[in-house]
């Protein structure tokens, strides 16, 4: 509390300045592999921003000017890209500039920051302007848009998406699996003497919350962590006499936690074994063997997660790569479309200012996202994000969010693993089809040849019947002639990449296909 009443944009400054730091990262490593860090920062900064906004009580100009400072970072991402795409990366001061406003942004405190001199490639000089207007923002020379202030989504919005996503199929077969899963672990603790049975309950609960990953192996590794942690308790309470020795391996078994973590589920569960037997053992001694009850509670409980709630629901068993794939590309086919078919005359306008485009960008994306994202666009449109810049973030983001998923079912059993291997290259050739309609479209705006409008439709049209063919599963997709316009080889080599994953020998289609 008073930390908040010192400074109460605290963590949305905090986030803010992780996207600066990241992109900073970035220019240091190379932003090819330091891409995903830069996206889940933006996630972050969005996130928290986005929260905060929809509980704020009216307009707040240092919230606006946090907003403006994410969405010009938009712009240094893109400028970056292109950078990248050329072989090149941003020279030290640069990276340094982003540095420090990463830490004025957390400080809360104005800086002067000068664009340094740099190269005459599109790229090089996108990333000077978006400096620049990095530098406004942070001087506090900026602007605020009349728009931001009225952006907040009404009640009956924020309401009808809450009834959208309770409404899904995916939300009730979880609660179907919760409620069957408690309904046998509140059994078993009758029935079974166990010395805490809350404990049964309690391991259900938490191994089988969605947002965690894979489901399989958060069971699998909560065992195995608190067999290894039991043993380790057990051991703890019997060496140790009671009183305020156990304060010792208590604060060592503290320490070690956020590091277990940070590492592994398993390891996580090794370190908060004894550190809740200990507690416990604390409050009401019981010697070791509550560390065998505890032993006993979770691995009951972890049993009745993988044999009622996860073996008996094939849903579960892999994630839905296939439709979430087939999104994905239709957001990169919507960025592509912005991007390519109607390129700005000149460089992208500061996102200080802010325009009618951008209102008519809100609208559109609240067509086709739904009610749910009238918050984000509403505070991304309305600080003056371009309509471009909005798609990408927004195609950034669905690939983000494709690659946990695959990164989730690559802990399934081998019948999932497999699935998710054989879309892993296709994931990554979309990535790339993404850093490369960014790096073409930089290069349009500051004077580079125009592609074909034609050829741009063409290869959008490609790459939208993939997505329509890996959505309805018909049969693998053929790869079809595509456009030879020199400005948009680039882009061009990189959608042939991902068709030839997608209709190769060792295509998702094909392990679909033998699987059934």
């Amino acid at each position: 509390m008073p930390g908040w009443l010192l400074s109460p944009h605290a963590a949305e400054q905090r986030r803010v300045a992780g996207v600066y730091n990241a992109l900073a990262a970035a220019g240091t490593r190379g932003f090819a592999k330091m891409r995903h860090g830069v996206t889940a920062a933006f996630n972050a900064a969005y996130d928290t921003l986005l929260t905060s906004r929809l509980t704020a009580a009216g307009r707040d100009r240092r919230m606006a000017r946090l907003v403006l400072l994410v969405n010009q970072a938009n712009l240094v991402t893109e400028a970056a890209t292109t950078l990248d795409r050329e072989g090149n990366r941003p020279p030290p001061p640069v990276i340094d500039a982003l540095s420090s406003v990463a830490d004025a942004i957390q400080d809360g405190r104005a800086l002067v920051v000068t664009a340094p001199a740099m190269g005459t490639t599109p790229g090089a000089r996108a990333l000077r302007d978006a400096v620049a207007g990095v530098a406004r923002l942070v001087k506090g020379k900026a602007v605020l848009p009349a728009a931001y202030p009225g952006a907040r989504p009404r009640l009956a919005d924020r309401a009808a998406a809450v009834r959208d996503r309770a409404a899904g199929r995916l939300t009730r077969t979880f609660g179907l699996r919760l409620m069957a899963c408690v309904g046998v672990a509140g059994l078993i603790s009758e029935v079974l003497p166990l010395t805490r049975s809350y404990w049964v309950v309690l391991t259900v609960i938490i191994v089988l919350k969605p947002d965690f990953g894979s489901v399989f192996a958060r069971a699998v590794q909560r065992g195995i962590g608190t067999i290894l942690g039991a043993v380790l308790g057990a051991v703890i309470l019997a060496a140790v006499p009671y009183g305020p020795w156990l304060l010792i391996p208590f604060g060592v078994l503290a320490a070690l936690l956020p590091y277990g973590q940070a590492r592994n589920y398993g390891l996580y569960a090794t370190f908060l074994t004894p550190l809740v037997v200990v507690l416990v053992d604390l409050l009401a001694p019981a010697g070791w063997h509550l560390a065998l009850g505890r032993l006993l509670g979770t691995l009951v409980g972890c049993g009745v997660v993988l044999l009622v709630g996860y073996a008996p629901w094939p849903d579960s068993w892999h994630a839905h790569l296939r439709t979430q794939f087939a999104q994905a590309i239709m957001d990169v086919c919507r960025y592509m479309n912005a991007a390519l078919l109607a390129p700005p005359a000149g460089p992208p306008a500061d996102v200080a200012a802010s325009t009618d485009g951008a209102k008519a960008a809100d609208a559109e994306k609240a067509a086709a996202d739904g009610p749910g994202a009238l918050a984000e666009q509403a505070s991304m449109t309305g600080a003056g994000l371009p309509r471009r810049s909005r798609l990408r973030r927004q195609a950034s983001r669905a690939l983000a969010d494709l690659r946990a998923q695959f990164q989730r079912a690559m802990s399934e059993p081998a019948a999932a693993n497999r699935r998710a291997s054989a879309w892993w290259p296709a994931l990554v050739g979309l990535e790339e089809v993404l850093d490369a309609v960014t790096a073409a479209a930089v290069a349009i705006s500051r004077g580079g040849p125009v592609p074909s409008a034609a050829a741009a439709r063409q290869l959008s049209a490609v790459l939208g019947a993939a997505a329509s063919t890996v959505k309805g599963a018909a049969c693998k997709p053929v790869v079809p002639q595509l456009p030879t316009d020199e400005p948009l080889e680039p882009v061009t080599e990189a959608v042939h990449a991902v068709l030839a994953v997608l209709s190769g020998e060792n295509s998702p289609a094909t392990h679909d296909q033998s699987q059934r």
